[in-house]
């Protein structure tokens, strides 16, 4: 059970990035739609669960502990290829902005130019893949725990200060938005679970860990929705909108809020960076993960906010069909024998 529990919070320490707790992807794929959104957070836990599952049940059946291997579930070598491309792609695009969102972090709470915290990061990202290896898993499990923990005390913290009450505009496109979202996130998330499944024993964790997640994340997800929709269109909620609403609130809590998010961003880059290492095959390859994170440092300097509308988007579309493919091909004749 320890394990189950590892696993499913180094899962949500991954979809609790930078921009899940900062509010700027529940902001431009939910919140921005009103009561819609609801719509788009259920598509998305549902197809969280589905996906999970899929992926750590043909893992735990076939003993698969290796990306490259994961990818023979595909016949066609194309498939294989493609998938492979893609997700590192996306997962490529997720440290790239994670380092943007640390940047973004050091600059609002200690005023040091966006281009150097991110720098600072992003050898600190090197250092860290370069010694901690299969550990740093480990430490998202332990660090997935405090993040649900806390944000669940911040949000809820919030909606008892709430200024006003009101909806932003309703529009029915949620649902479309829950699946770019879904996209974007599992896609980069293949080779995390991938090398997490060998922690798990028995087939029957799939379907636990799948649950725990898809019920976690919709927790979650609602609360900081329902925070947002009250402030949507009527405040300025900036690059970070969970931070600018916690400043709001007084210093102290602030600062607690910038803790959160720093911790979040960490734990993304674990497992962006993480998987990254593991699909390329660089673990404890200094030069090589040292010229990746250099690759992503100027990724970063788009932004955090235009990665995650724009990057993120296009990503979300691609990665949606990719993730169908999967599940498909982890339930086909052929792997379910």
């Amino acid at each position: 059970m320890v394990n189950v529990l590892i696993v499913a919070y180094s899962l949500m320490a991954a979809i609790i990035g930078a921009g899940f707790a900062s509010g700027q992807e529940m902001l431009l794929y939910f919140a921005c739609f009103g009561r819609y959104g609801i719509i788009g957070i259920v598509v998305t836990v549902v197809f969280f669960g589905i996906f999970i599952f899929a992926v750590l049940n043909i893992c735990l059946k076939r003993k698969i502990t290796e990306y490259d291997k994961f990818l023979d579930i595909f016949s066609s070598r194309i498939h294989r290829t493609a998938v492979k491309v893609i997700t590192l792609l996306f997962s490529f695009a997720v440290y790239g902005a994670m380092l943007s969102a640390a940047g973004e972090i050091l600059y609002d709470i200690f005023g040091i130019q966006k281009a150097l915290g991110t720098l600072l990061c992003t050898i600190g990202a090197v250092i860290l893949f370069t010694f901690a290896d299969e550990a740093v898993f480990t430490m998202n499990g332990i660090l997935g725990i405090a993040l649900v923990i806390v944000i669940t005390f911040c949000v809820l913290y919030m909606l008892s200060y709430r200024e006003f009450h009101a909806f932003s505009p309703q529009y029915v496109k949620s649902a479309g938005n829950g699946l770019i979202y879904s996209g974007y996130n599992l896609v980069s998330l293949i080779p995390v679970i991938v090398a997490l499944s060998k922690k798990l024993k028995n087939r029957s964790d799939s379907p636990t860990v799948a649950v725990c997640v898809a019920i976690m994340s919709a927790f979650i997800m609602s609360l900081i929705f329902g925070l947002l929709a009250i402030y949507a269109g009527k405040v300025n909620l900036g690059e970070l909108p969970m931070l600018t609403l916690a400043k709001r609130q007084n210093p102290a809590f602030a600062t607690l809020y910038a803790s959160v998010l720093t911790v979040a961003i960490i734990t993304t880059l674990i497992s962006s960076g993480g998987g990254l290492c593991n699909a390329l095959r660089i673990q404890k390859k200094p030069l090589r993960i040292a010229f990746m994170s250099s690759l992503a440092y100027l990724l970063s300097g788009l932004g955090f906010s235009n990665l995650v509308n724009t990057a993120y988007r296009v990503c979300g579309i691609a990665g949606f069909i990719v993730c169908i493919a999967v599940v498909f091909a982890c339930f086909s004749k052929k792997n379910i024998k």
